[in-house]
């Protein structure tokens, strides 16, 4: 009732309320990085692993299962990228294999 009478007020709300959901959305990213290797999760962030990749750095991308992540992971955690999945066996050269996540970050 209070807002009814003060339309400005009601404009100022409306418009905080417009802000402050375009500031929460969830954001997709991607990392990089080597077999064995480690990424951080920011402070105020949590990260959920949507989709991921092995390559051999020959121009082709194999999928892998996310099953090989936890469901999320939150503020200064650690993703630990496998050392050896047994996708890698598809892969000609084993040396030098990279993993290319792409994750939904959110605040």
């Amino acid at each position: 009732m209070l807002l009814s009478k003060r339309p400005a007020l009601l404009c100022a709300v409306v418009v905080l309320l417009s802000f402050a959901a375009c500031t929460a959305q969830d954001t997709t990213i991607v990392k990089i990085g080597l077999a064995g290797s480690t990424l951080r999760v920011p402070e105020d962030r949590s990260w959920r692993v949507n989709q991921a990749f092995i390559s051999a750095g020959d121009g082709y991308n194999i999928q892998i299962s996310t099953s090989n992540f936890k469901r999320l992971y939150t503020a200064a955690h650690l993703i630990t990228l496998p050392l050896y999945i047994v996708e890698m066996e598809l892969l000609t050269k084993r040396d030098m294999v990279s993993y290319s996540l792409i994750i939904v970050e959110s605040k």
